[in-house]
This record gives structure tokens, C-alpha cells and sequence, in this order.
């Protein structure tokens, strides 16, 4: 409406702003014109005309005395209070002072707060100030405008969340009140809200303000004495007021620094209020090295709300003096402790003195105040925040934001939060050359999020579903290629070529004698003599079935080079990706930064406890030995683990390296059938097709023995190592120290489960499939990934059958992935088992064109059993009425009306749901119908 008014031509738009915004009465610049189009009307619209302008007329403070005191003897019989108080300022005579005004004041300046009863318009900023200080923020249940604007006042000086609510409401409620001066006085009240009470800004506004308000109020009174319309005020006081603290005080803020602090000082006030005045004081007389002193010391005060506007006021003081690095830290420090005060600082021009230090452009605060700035003043300031970004890193000695934990104890944790939440997000990081994909920057924000969760539990769940967004909208495509690569790589076509040139002479040949009977040549002997040879020679083959014509040796020729070559190539095979994607300081370095923490370095004298750990327990001297002891065992025992995977078990199976975990050892019983299934084939390429399912299978069946290896032994190793470090050092330190020990060991023990989960990833033969087919074990992967970035605490991994697995299209894998994430999250929310959750088990069925996907999970005792059940039927006839929709936007249930959703607009296909318990066993059947499997 202001916008309008301020576009509407002609002088006209002044009658509108009279009528529509009188809170803008000061915005009227040709009060002729109010009154002459008012003629028309009543005469009460008329007086009401005259009273408005009567009172702009004499905010202007441009009227010659003559004029003014003519206006005043022909105005002075209206009992408006304001006229009133003209016809006193004018009048040059002692101004009388309602008493009992001024005995308000004088309770507030006391600190005995609880005003009641009293609604004035006049007294409007006092009345919302005592509610403020006592902590009183209710409408006191009156409905009248008055009542509402004070409960609003005072939620905005005690910066109460919602702040752009209140004051808009506030300046509606300025719009629509009957009362000018309840206009007038909310209006000036939010331009001046936070600025320092002893400036006076004398703006047409607060003329007017002064004009509607209480005469009582003795800050007033030297802004009286310096307006022509009221120069020479005095205020009619009796003996006894001029002895009041509230009296003095106002007169003591008029004198020089020196006497007046000295008087303020003496005053019978509470010392916030004290040190709160004689700070104003300073500032008004530029003595900001003084006001900063008295601010400080008014922080000190028991009531929390002037603590917020004694800081706005110490930072003003502060940045007065030109000490910016302060202000800085005041500013954000105040921003973070209550993000309602932004409005209170200048953030665009302090975020301008910061970029001007050098030292300020690579400070985490500084981070923090150009995002702030940034939020709330203009979006061109996010601009800033890459280098600045890069710079916070660059000091810090590290690449990336989720680094910083080896340094954390530098930063205030709050600090911290704030930058790693809102300023180390996915754009930022983007333009960070310290990654190389997408994938690399959304698993960077990952590990922000769960580091996180962990030093900010409140937000955990904002954390979680952040983590949710990125791997379901933006890592979709990122973790297809993951799902389909691995570590496990053989160079086929490369293969092919290097056999090619004698492999296919010797095909034909074998298909030669295979196919001719008559020149299968019987060799017993020669069968015995290899037999005692290959017993005497070392040979990495010893279980080779001797054939028993040339045709089957040729064939045993072929598939001994062929998985030899598979394995060993220098160039093509198995073993040199396993040394470039492994052994070369992968393995390591991801066992090494899961227990980053609790790993000890090496010098000369021997181990050294990590840097952080060392930090936090610096204070507990005794136990610092007992530590490096504990903690340098279990380095050595990592190492040596480390150490015997690289040299032993992600080896190929040989004389050589006999404790190597990939084996291609070919047993008669594959041998045979190898020979029977490719009796028929004639054509080369499917011959070599054949050669290479063999030994993907034989590599298949080692990675599931190294996936087993990583779960069963080196886990076991390392935990047992953890609780031996936990056991040795409980009793060598006191309960404090041990706690931090225990915190430490806790959370590593956490990363390095997940480290061996994800290197359990490595090791799946790559496959190729098309974007646009999907199969369950995809689904699976993705849904249990979200699971465990959500819940890291809860380590939920189903036993799941994929005996049976058919390929369904692509565009159903959002849908599947968030029904099985929610089925599974479930279990972790309303299962009642926490931690490590046990015996659940995941099935899928395809029947004729159906997809079933069956959950069976265990009830912790903690969950009443008929309760559940009755929670089940009522779920269930929700969920079979359709029902769902309403509640799918809803949090905090079993999520079913979500999955209702799902499958009705996102799957499209006709589905049913079955809920039932037996005994502690809780299971849930998610019938597909109209499945189109590829």
C-alpha cells in the first residue's frame, strides 16, 4: 500500500497517506492539503483533520513564534492529550507533569517492574520496555489494540523469534489504529528500535513522537529543549520529584563526561542500568573507548533480555573506535547466540571494513558474517564467501571442510556449526579445486553432515534429511557408476587381443580333434609321467586333472594360459588393478583415516599420540604415559594388519603368495563342466565368452571369501584391538580421562565399521547395464546407503536373498528406493531394537508379473505387543481405504500413507500391504502388480 500511495500522482496522495498510513503522517508535506479536501466532511472528520495536522505543523519546527502561539490560543480547548502538550511547550511556562506518569518512570528507572493496569498510548514505549524487563510477554488476555502493541513491543526489544512477524504485524496494527498517537509512537518505535536511546537522531518522526507522548518521561526532555516549538521547557516538578532517580538521571546525561558519570554512578539503580546509562553517556559524547568500558560491565545483569541490546550497543561502541576484528566477533558471536538481532548490526558495512583486513579474509568469523550478510541484506554477497571459504581451509592446513576435525579445537564448536552447515555447502565447495567430480563434492557434504550430527545432536534429523536429499535427488547417478564399479577389474578386450594370436591356432586345432573321434590319441603313460612331474615342480596348478586325450590337454592348455593370463597380465589382468586400486596406499589410507584419531605417529624416540587426542587429554598429565603406551600397541597391531593384507591376502593364490584370498584353482567338477557346456561351441568368440563367465565366477567366489575376510577377521582384529586399549587403560586413569578415551575409541570403532562396509564394495565384479533397467540389489544398495548415512549409530544390513533377481525399468528406482528406505527405517524408529539390529531379513519374489518385497525384522521388549497389533489393523484399513494422502505430508508415524503415495503416483501401479506379528517377529509384504520386467 505504501508503494502504491508513494506512486499515486499529485499532492492528493497526501489526503491517502493521512487516511490509509497515518503511521506516516511525517511524509505529508502539504498539510493544506488534508485539511481543504476534508472541508466536505463532518466536522468531526474535520477536527480529527485539524488535530493531525495541527500536530505535523508544529513537528516541522518551522512556524515563526507569533504563528505558533496564535494556532495554540485558538486550539488550546481541545482535550486531545497531544494538543495539550503543545499548548504546554508553546506556552513557555513550567509544563505541569502528571504525577503519577512520572512515578512509572521512576519504578522503571528502579527496576520494579510489573507495571499494571495502565494502558497509554502516550506511555506506549515505557509500558512495552517494563513488560520486557519483566519477562511478561502475554496480551494479560485483552483484545484491544493498545494491549497487542505493547505484547509486540516488547517481543521486539527482546528480539523473540519471528521478528519480521511481530513487526509487521506492529505496523499493521500502526495502519488501522483509531489512535493517531498509537500510530505515530509504534511507528517511530520500530525506526528506532536498537539504536542507542541517548542519540537523537531529531527526525520528523520523532518530533512528532515527542509531541504524542508522555511529558512525563524525562528522557524526553532535553530533546524538548532543543526543538524551536518547546525551546526553554521546563518541567513543573515538585521538591520531591526532583529528588527522583529517574529526574536525576536524565540530568546528569546532559552534563560532561566526568560529572555525569560520576552522578549516574551514585544513583540508586540497578548496576545493568547504571553501567547502561553511563555507557550512553560516553557515546553521545564520542568517549567510545568509555562506552565500550561501561557496556561490558553492564553484560553483568541477572535479567536476560537488556543483554541482548547492551552487545548491540558494546559492538557500536567497538566498531566506533575502528577495532574491527572485534566488532566482527561481537557481531557474529551475537548473530549465533540469537539469529533474531541480525537487524541490530550493519552487516553490509561491517562485512566491507572485514574484507578490507587481510587477516579478517581467510577468519571462519569472517565466513560466518559475509553468509550472514549475505541472508540478509543482499544474495551478491555469497560472491565472497568461495575465496574466503578456500582461504578459512587454506590456514587452517587442509583441502577439504570435512578435514577440519584434525584441527577442531581452534574454533569455537558453535562457530564451527555454523560454517560447516551454511557455508560449506555443495555450491561453495563447487568452486573448490580440490575435487574433481560431483560425486566427489556430494560425498564431501556427506561427511560434513554426519560430522555434523555428531557435534550438533539437536539438528541431527535436519542433518539426516539433508544427507537423505543428496543421495536420493543428486547421488542417484553417482552411485549407479559406484554400484556398477568396483576394484575388481580385468582389461577383456585387452586380454582378448594379447591371446588372440595363438589362442585361436590352437581353438581350431582343438576343434579339429574334438570333433574327430579317430584322432583322440589315449595317453596313459604320458599321464603318469606328468603326474610324477608336476608332484616334484613347483607349480601354482598342482590340482590339474591330467586329460585323457589331446583334445581335452589342448583344452586344459587353453583355460590354465587363459585364467593365468586373467589373473597375472601385467597389463591386462586382475592383480595389476588390484596393486594401482588396493595395495598403492588405498587400503591403508582409508583403514588409517577411519582411525584417524586414535592412531599414533611415529619419530625418533618412538610413538607419538595423535595431535587431537593428545589435545584434549593435555590437561590430565598422569595419563598421558599410561595413553602413548595403549594407543602405540594398538598402532603397531593396525600396522601389522595393514601390512599383512597388502603382503598376503589381496594376493592371487599361488606357490608364492598361498595365503592370497583370490583363487583360480579350477576343481574337476568346474573343469568337466566347463568342457561338457562348450562341447558344442565352434565359434571363437563365444569359446573366449565361455572362458571369461569361468573366471568372473572364480573371481566372484573370492571376493565373497574377502568380503567375508573383512567382516570376520580384520574386524574382529580391530575391535578386539580397541577393547584391549579400553580394558588396559580403565584402570590406569581417572574416570574423567578414561571417559574422553572412551569417547574417542567409540566413534573410531563406528568409522572404521564403515570403512570395511564400503571396502566390502570393492570388491563386486563391474557390471554394465543400461540406465534405463534396474535390478532389486540396486535398490537394495541404494536404500541401505541412505540408511547408514542417516543412521550411523544404527547398523542395519538385512540378510537378502538374490537367488532370484529379474531386471524391472529404471524409472521405478526412486519410488523402490524410498519405500524400501522408509519399510527399513521402521525398523530402526518403532522396531525397539537399537544399536546393532540383528535377524533382519529381506526378500524378494517376482510371481507372473508381481514384484514382492518381504521385511522381517525382530520386536525389542521394549514394544507392547498388543498395542502394535492394534496399531496394524488401523494402519491397515487406512491404508486399503486409500486414505493415505492426507497424512503422507505428516512426519513422526510409520510412513505407510507415504508409501500409499508412492505407489500410487510414482510406481502407478496397483499394489496391496500386508502387516502381521508372530511372536517377537514383526513382518510386512509390499505386493507390485503390472511389473513390466525386462
Amino acid at each position: 500500500m505504501e508503494s502504491e500511495l508513494e506512486a499515486f500522482p499529485g499532492d492528493i496522495s497526501y489526503y491517502f497517506t493521512y487516511h490509509l498510513t497515518p503511521a506516516n503522517l511525517d511524509r505529508i508535506e502539504n498539510t493544506a492539503i488534508v485539511q481543504s479536501v476534508e472541508e466536505t466532511q463532518t466536522l468531526i472528520d474535520r477536527l480529527l483533520a485539524h488535530i493531525a495536522m495541527l500536530k505535523l505543523y508544529f513537528a516541522r519546527d518551522e512556524g515563526t513564534e507569533r504563528a505558533l502561539n496564535e494556532i495554540v490560543r485558538l486550539s488550546s480547548w481541545i482535550p486531545d492529550p497531544s494538543i495539550q502538550n503543545i499548548v504546554h511547550l508553546v506556552t513557555k511556562q513550567p509544563a505541569p507533569i502528571n504525577a503519577n506518569e512520572l512515578n512509572i518512570y521512576e519504578r522503571y528507572a528502579l527496576g520494579q517492574y510489573g507495571i499494571k493496569n495502565v494502558k497509554s498510548a502516550e506511555m506506549l514505549e515505557v509500558l512495552a520496555y517494563d513488560k520486557a524487563y519483566g519477562n511478561d510477554h502475554g496480551n494479560e488476555g485483552s483484545k484491544s489494540i493498545i494491549s497487542e502493541a505493547i505484547s509486540l513491543m516488547a517481543k521486539t526489544v527482546t528480539y523473540a523469534s519471528e521478528q519480521i512477524k511481530i513487526k509487521n504485524r506492529l505496523g499493521k496494527l500502526a495502519m488501522i489504529s483509531p489512535s493517531l498517537s498509537l500510530s505515530i509512537n509504534i511507528s517511530n518505535f520500530l525506526e528506532n528500535a536498537g539504536h542507542i536511546p541517548a542519540v537523537d537522531k531529531k527526525t520528523l518522526k520523532s518530533n512528532l513522537s515527542l509531541i504524542c507522548g508522555s511529558l512525563a518521561n524525562p528522557k524526553s526532555w532535553s530533546s524538548l529543549k532543543d526543538r524551536r516549538f518547546a525551546r526553554g521547557f521546563v518541567a513543573d516538578l515538585t521538591a520531591d520529584q526532583l529528588e527522583f532517580n529517574t529526574v536525576k538521571l536524565f540530568y546528569y546525561m546532559e552534563l560532561g563526561f566526568e560529572e555525569g558519570t560520576r552522578g549516574i554512578l551514585a544513583l540508586n539503580l540497578p548496576d545493568y542500568r547504571v553501567n547502561t546509562y553511563a555507557g550512553h553517556l560516553a557515546y553521545k559524547l564520542e568517549r567510545y573507548n568509555d562506552a565500550e568500558k561501561y557496556y561490558a560491565l553492564a553484560l553483568a545483569s541477572p535479567i536476560s533480555f537488556p543483554k541482548d541490546r547492551v552487545r548491540s550497543y558494546l559492538f557500536d561502541s567497538v566498531f566506533a573506535q575502528g577495532k574491527i576484528e572485534v566488532a566482527v566477533k561481537l557481531a557474529v558471536e551475537h548473530c549465533l547466540c540469537n539469529p533474531n538481532v541480525v537487524d541490530l548490526y550493519p552487516l553490509a558495512k561491517l562485512s566491507n571494513a572485514a574484507l578490507a583486513i587481510k587477516k579478517l579474509r581467510s577468519d571462519i568469523t569472517t565466513a560466518i558474517l559475509i553468509h550472514l550478510t549475505a541472508r540478509h541484506v543482499h544474495s551478491k554477497w555469497e560472491r565472497k564467501l568461495s575465496d574466503i571459504h578456500e582461504n578459512v581451509l587454506y590456514v587452517a592446513g587442509v583441502e577439504k571442510p570435512s578435514e577440519l576435525i584434525k584441527v577442531q579445537s581452534r574454533y569455537e564448536l558453535v562457530m564451527l556449526i555454523y560454517f560447516l552447515r551454511y557455508v560449506c555447502v555443495s555450491r561453495i565447495l563447487d568452486d573448490s579445486s580440490a575435487y574433481d567430480s560431483v560425486e566427489e563434492i556430494e560425498a564431501e557434504r556427506i561427511a560434513i553432515c554426519q560430522w555434523l550430527a555428531v557435534i550438533d545432536p539437536d539438528c541431527k534429523a535436519a542433518y539426516a534429511s539433508e544427507i537423505k536429499d543428496i543421495t536420493r535427488n543428486e547421488n542417484i547417478a553417482s552411485v549407479w557408476h559406484q554400484f556398477q564399479s568396483s576394484k575388481v577389474y580385468v582389461d577383456e578386450d585387452g586380454l582378448k587381443n594379447f591371446l588372440a594370436p595363438s589362442f585361436k591356432e590352437t581353438f581350431h586345432r582343438y576343434i579339429i580333434l574334438r570333433d574327430s573321434p579317430s584322432l583322440n590319441t589315449q595317453a596313459e603313460k604320458l599321464a603318469k609321467a606328468l603326474e610324477k612331474i608336476l608332484k616334484d615342480v613347483n607349480s601354482g596348478f598342482k590340482n590339474i586333472k591330467l586329460p585323457a586325450s589331446e583334445a581335452e590337454s589342448l583344452f586344459d592348455t587353453m583355460i590354465y594360459q587363459f585364467l593365468s593370463a586373467f589373473a597375472t597380465h601385467p597389463a591386462y589382468g586382475l592383480d595389476t588393478h588390484l596393486s594401482t586400486a588396493v595395495r598403492h596406499g588405498v587400503f591403508e589410507g582409508h583403514i588409517r583415516t577411519a582411525l584417524i584419531n586414535v592412531l599414533c605417529t611415529k619419530n625418533e624416540s618412538g610413538y607419538v599420540l595423535a595431535e587431537l587426542l593428545q589435545q584434549k587429554i593435555a590437561c590430565h598429565g598422569d595419563a598421558v604415559d599410561n595413553m602413548r603406551a595403549a594407543f602405540g600397541r594398538f598402532t603397531k597391531k593396525i600396522e601389522s594388519l595393514i601390512e599383512l593384507y597388502l603382503t598376503d591376502y589381496f594376493r592371487i593364490c599361488s606357490d608364492v603368495s598361498p595365503s592370497g584370498l583370490f583363487s583360480f584353482s579350477l576343481s574337476d567338477e568346474m573343469r568337466s563342466e566347463a568342457m561338457v557346456r562348450m562341447s558344442t561351441i565352434s565359434d571363437y568368440d563365444d569359446f573366449m565368452s565361455e572362458f571369461f563367465s569361468i573366471a568372473w565366477l572364480l573371481t566372484e567366489n573370492s571376493t565373497e571369501m574377502i568380503k567375508d575376510h573383512l567382516a570376520n577377521s580384520l574386524g574382529k582384529q580391530i575391535y578386539q584391538a580397541f577393547d584391549l586399549v579400553l580394558d588396559g587403560l580403565k584402570p590406569a586413569l581417572n574416570n574423567i580421562a578414561f571417559a574422553i578415551v572412551e569417547k574417542e575409541v567409540v566413534e573410531a570403532r563406528l568409522r572404521i565399521q564403515r570403512t570395511l562396509e564400503d571396502m566390502a564394495g570393492w570388491f563386486n565384479r563391474p557390471q554394465t547395464s543400461h540406465p534405463e533397467e534396474i535390478d532389486m540389489e540396486m535398490v537394495v544398495v541404494v536404500a541401505l546407503k541412505q540408511i547408514a548415512n542417516c543412521y550411523t549409530n544404527d547398523k542395519l544390513i538385512p540378510s537378502v536373498d538374490y537367488s532370484i533377481n529379474r531386471k524391472i525399468h529404471g524409472r521405478l528406482l526412486s519410488g523402490l528406493v524410498e519405500t524400501l528406505f522408509i519399510l527399513l527405517q521402521n525398523i530402526i524408529i518403532h522396531g525397539g531394537v537399537t544399536r546393532d539390529l540383528k535377524g533382519v531379513v529381506l526378500l524378494f519374489g517376482f510371481k507372473d508379473n508381481s514384484l514382492l518385497i518381504t521385511l522381517e525384522n525382530p520386536i525389542g521388549c521394549s514394544v507392547d505387543i498388543a498395542q502394535l497389533q492394534s496399531n496394524i489393523f488401523e494402519s491397515l484399513e487406512r491404508y486399503r481405504a486409500g486414505a493415505g494422502l492426507t497424512k503422507a505430508s505428516t512426519e513422526g508415524g510409520s510412513g505407510l500413507s507415504k508409501i500409499w503415495r508412492i505407489m500410487e503416483f510414482e510406481i502407478k501401479k496397483p499394489h496391496h500391504l500386508e502387516l502381521e506379528t508372530n511372536g517377537r517377529s514383526f513382518r510386512v509384504v509390499l505386493t507390485i502388480e503390472d511389473i513390466d520386467f525386462i
